[in-house]
């Protein structure tokens, strides 16, 4: 799903926050995180630049605010946010309910049955040489 060329092992999640669990700012992250809880402002993943490993959100839980930014987003629970970016891989799941104004993406996976209201807009990773 992720190709092969710096991609996140899904197996390795570094971080988890389970459901019940709430969170109100900036939560920033680096790895992967699969987040089950509620997040009230944004989500932001960075890259680790040393060993080049694209940050992941797996968000099962719920988030409202400003924005989820990631390099892949996994989009499973319920999502009301100004932009949802994705900077490579964007997953929506057949249980998502995704609210955004903007929604950027480089590739773009929804599942039938997902509930998608926003403005739509690929975007275009340029290669490091």
């Amino acid at each position: 799903m992720f190709g092969k060329k710096n991609c996140a092992d899904l197996s390795k999640i570094n971080s988890y926050i389970s459901p019940g669990n709430t969170i109100a700012g900036e939560f920033e992250f680096s790895g992967t995180v699969k987040f089950g809880g509620t997040l009230t402002g944004s989500m932001i993943g960075t890259l680790q630049e040393q060993n080049g490993t694209p940050s992941v959100a797996i968000v099962e839980g719920q988030v409202h605010g400003k924005k989820i930014e990631a390099d892949h987003v996994i989009i499973i629970g319920d999502v009301n946010v100004e932009t949802l970016a994705a900077h490579r891989t964007l997953v929506i799941n057949k249980t998502a309910v995704v609210n955004a104004e903007t929604i950027l993406y480089n590739e773009l996976s929804t599942e039938q049955g997902a509930k998608i209201s926003g403005c739509l807009k690929q975007i275009e990773v340029v290669a490091k040489q």
